[in-house]
């Protein structure tokens, strides 16, 4: 790849490889379930929404992928910190699951403009919403309810509005810099 390219897949299974000095790059017909995204350098440094499009950044490239309402996007990276992100419906409220007994990584993307809930389950839970530490990735997410989680927790707030709700266990929960209800 180059400066900007555009990157259509067949009707298969597609790898679209991207790495560090790629530039920045569009994928215009991403299949969610079947198509993926490999990081051949570099590692992914940020994951944003614009519009209807997902922003997967490295220190120096950007690839979009176009149009990704309710999609699940397979990412894997050359440091081995594979992702499955899932993105929710951009035009209405959400709601995901994040299993903390899991040992994949997740960014979970919610909608701008509505309210969207990430319920937690497993034995023990830390969520940092705004650095979790390369496991997790939240966009646009405004409850995080580990109610279901039945040892304890940590849950940590970003500068947005959030609604923390603790575990079931003893439950460690730090606002951050938005709103806490």
């Amino acid at each position: 790849a180059s400066t900007s390219d555009t990157l259509q897949g067949g009707s298969g299974s597609d790898m679209f490889w991207f790495g560090e000095n790629d530039g920045n790059d569009t994928i215009t017909n991403f299949t969610s379930n079947t198509d993926s995204i490999e990081f051949y350098a570099g590692s992914l440094s940020d994951f944003d929404i614009s519009g209807t499009s997902a922003l997967l950044k490295t220190d120096n490239s950007t690839l979009t992928i176009a149009d990704v309402s309710g999609k699940t996007i397979n990412i894997k990276t050359a440091n081995s910190a594979d992702y499955v992100a899932s993105i929710g419906t951009l035009s209405a409220a959400n709601g995901f699951t994040l299993d903390t007994d899991s040992s994949a990584r997740h960014i979970l993307c919610g909608s701008s403009s509505y309210s969207d809930t990430v319920t937690v389950t497993g034995s023990s839970a830390v969520i940092n919403m705004i650095n979790d530490s390369g496991n997790n990735v939240f966009v646009n997410i405004d409850t995080i309810n580990a109610s279901a989680v039945t040892g304890s927790a940590i849950i940590a707030g970003s500068s947005d509005t959030n609604l923390l709700i603790g575990g079931q266990g003893t439950t460690d929960i730090w606002g951050g810099l938005g709103a806490v209800s």
